[in-house]
């Protein structure tokens, strides 16, 4: 009765709405279609300026597309200079060549799609090296002083000071004349005789005893870490050394014979050469050293603190040294004072026994517990060296190289830093990649590097490490310097034993580099304590495999300086028989590899046995490079927790047709919006309807009551 009553009202309803789909020219049977048009917008991360050096850096950066690489660079933002490589890839290199050295360069990146979609960074910096052994900054120290008169006779000597017309500040104290300011790069002279006597301007003095002369500090911009140092000496003589002009050069780090130099004179007192911060060369100084007193020459140098944590074993002041290298060959690690710190520089002090000459600020470590080598870069940056063996500590230290952010510290975490510099090694490497080497057998040796050679292989074999240099062809031997073309570098370093809480561990690495690392360091941190980034990364690693990890004995962290290892590289890890029992057994343990974006992989495992100290060992094969290893316990996903091919395809139908019908919906809502006429009509339809069937059952019911 009720749908009789409003059939009506239906059949009319559905004329209407047949009409107004027709009337907005929709057909009643067409299908509707929704189009999503428009592209990604192209976009990059990861942008940054590696491998500096004096006259080189590479910038790389990463987009979410295959596109062309480009590089703008100069002195300002204006740039001026551009280097393209129009290969269509989603990772992008571009090195810069014959750049100016100690110069801060500006540079942004553009990569375009095959659409025309391009993106452009903003503005960024780095500066490139000085050049190892470049002098930064020159000046002269003249003995001449204007208003000061010096008589010699029969071997004794006198001075006269015209107060009238001496520069700087005369003060007399018993028998002792002191200068103040006299200029010409001193800040002080005192003159210190039998007798001293003041008469009509004049001061004269009796026979000469002793002279003492200081300098003003003499600073100089190194950037980096090493920061603006400062140079100042004191000098004791026993006569006065008149009319010579001494030159001082402060240079970023050391030419290769200092370097050398200073690494034999390390390793005869038990020490090895973490990283030369620069040197002081004094030229002209013979008469100088020929009439030093009995307290010599004293040094005073400063370096910015962050240096020294960056180079320093255990990041100590205490293992910063003053090295002297003589004109007559003389070595020497001089004894060396840490003075203290103003603001972020540490200032040290040695006394020279011997004079002036070539001076060092050297980051040293005990050769007990470090490898060989020796470093002239200034610092851990670039192409600059980091190392000369390697040290052992409790903590990691949060430390590396410029414009790289390493791990956070970690706590009961060991350290061990392991240089691959070689003392008597040169590497050049031309514009075409490719390297070729010199190597001073010599000087390896006295460094206590053991050279082999065999056929195209040298191996050199140091504590914590032994390197081999693999040539294209046979390397030349003449007069003991091997020389040679790279065709790669093999890296193995020496299992490093700690303990944990589980018992004695130790790990090692093998690793083929393309090239030699200039000044290479390869820091290893073994620690308990789990990163949460890490974590994750090594179970979504694991899942990927249709595995979880059900416990991490423990993490090793590998980090590298002046080079990057993204080949091959084989792992060795050890754990003890207890851990591996109560954790599943050896078919149970896995490494998990993390590289330095955060994705994780399960490496290739295999168990090769007890070594020596009783502990299992289990070799893992990363085919992508170094970075955080672990060594886990990894079961079977259950069945239901596993990753199937098909397993979202209900949600994918659910969200398809829920997307159709949103997209229906739209259709009708932007129909209604864009025809309020119709919409009008439409509800006055209605209304006239829903009217006309109201007084069509009023009238039906009055028939009734009749």
């Amino acid at each position: 009765m009720i749908f009789r009553e409003n059939y009506f009202i239906f059949i009319s309803i559905c004329w209407i709405l047949l009409l107004s789909v027709n009337f907005i020219g929709i057909p009643v049977h067409a299908e509707v279609t929704v189009m999503l048009s428009g592209s990604v917008p192209l976009a990059a991360c990861n942008i940054s300026a590696n491998g500096i050096g004096s006259d080189n850096a590479t910038i790389t950066w990463k987009t979410n597309g295959n596109a062309n690489s480009s590089v703008e660079y100069g002195n300002t933002t204006a740039y001026g200079s551009t280097s393209s490589d129009d290969v269509m890839e989603a990772s992008h290199t571009i090195r810069l060549y014959n750049l100016s050295s100690c110069t801060v360069y500006h540079y942004r990146v553009t990569s375009t799609m095959l659409d025309e979609t391009s993106y452009n960074s903003a503005d960024a910096t780095f500066e490139t090296l000085c050049p190892n052994g470049a002098i930064v900054v020159t000046t002269n120290l003249s003995t001449l002083f204007q208003g000061v008169t010096i008589m010699t006779g029969a071997g004794v000597q006198q001075v006269s000071l015209n107060l009238s017309s001496i520069s700087g500040i005369p003060t007399i104290s018993g028998n002792s004349v002191t200068v103040s300011n006299p200029g010409n790069g001193w800040s002080k002279v005192q003159y210190v005789a039998s007798s001293v006597t003041s008469q009509n301007g004049n001061v004269s003095t009796g026979p000469i005893q002793s002279v003492s002369m200081a300098t003003n500090p003499v600073a100089a911009f190194l950037g980096g870490t090493i920061g603006t140092v400062s140079t100042q000496i004191n000098i004791g003589l026993t006569q006065i050394v008149s009319d010579l002009t001494i030159q001082q050069s402060i240079i970023y780090g050391a030419s290769p014979t200092v370097s050398d130099a200073f690494q034999i004179a390390a390793t005869n007192n038990n020490l090895n050469v973490q990283a030369i911060a620069y040197t002081v060369e004094f030229q002209n100084t013979a008469q100088v050293d020929a009439n030093l007193d009995s307290a010599g020459v004293e040094m005073d140098l400063s370096v910015d603190h962050a240096w020294v944590a960056a180079n320093a074993q255990d990041g100590s002041v205490n293992n910063v040294k003053i090295f002297r290298l003589g004109d007559d060959g003389t070595k020497e690690v001089l004894s060396t004072t840490y003075l203290g710190s103003q603001g972020t520089t540490d200032y040290f002090q040695a006394l020279s026994p011997h004079g002036l000459s070539t001076f060092g600020i050297v980051a040293v470590a005990s050769s007990s517990t470090t490898g060989g080598g020796s470093s002239s870069r200034g610092e851990t940056r670039g192409e600059s060296n980091g190392g000369g063996g390697g040290s052992k500590t409790g903590n990691a230290q949060n430390v590396g190289p410029q414009g790289q952010q390493l791990l956070a510290p970690l706590q009961n975490a060991f350290t061990t830093t392991q240089s691959l510099a070689v003392a008597g090694l040169r590497v050049t490497t031309g514009s075409s990649e490719i390297q070729t080497f010199t190597l001073d057998t010599a000087l390896a040796a006295q460094s206590g590097v053991s050279v082999t050679v065999g056929n195209n292989e040298i191996t050199l074999t140091q504590p914590g490490l032994i390197q081999t240099i693999v040539t294209r062809g046979s390397p030349s031997e003449e007069n003991g310097i091997i020389s040679g073309t790279v065709q790669s570098d093999n890296i193995v370093t020496t299992p490093s034993a700690v303990n944990m809480s589980f018992g004695t561990v130790s790990v090692s690495i093998d690793a083929t580099l393309a090239t030699i690392p200039e000044n290479g360091v390869i820091t290893t941190t073994l620690s308990e304590e789990v990163r949460s980034d890490v974590r994750s990364a090594f179970q979504l690693a694991a899942n990927d495999n249709n595995q979880q990890v059900e416990a991490i004995a423990y993490v090793m962290t590998v980090e590298t300086t002046n080079f990057v290892a993204t080949g091959p590289a084989t792992v060795t890890m050890t754990i003890s028989p207890e851990w591996v029992a109560s954790h599943g057994g050896t078919g149970a343990v896995s490494i998990i590899r993390m590289s330095d974006a955060g994705t994780g992989e399960m490496l290739d495992t295999s168990y090769k046995g007890i070594d020596p100290q009783g502990t299992m060992v289990f070799e893992g094969n990363s085919p992508h490079g170094l970075y955080v290893f672990g060594i886990v316990q990894a079961t079977p996903l259950k069945p239901a927790q596993q990753k199937q091919s098909g397993a979202n395809s209900g949600g994918l139908l659910l969200q398809t047709a829920f997307g159709k019908a949103s997209a229906i919906i739209g259709v009708i809502v932007g129909v209604i919006k864009s025809n309020y006429v119709l919409l009008i009509v439409f509800a006055g339809l209605i209304g006239i309807i829903l009217a006309y069937a109201n007084w069509h059952n009023r009238r039906r019911a009055q028939k009734k009551r009749k």
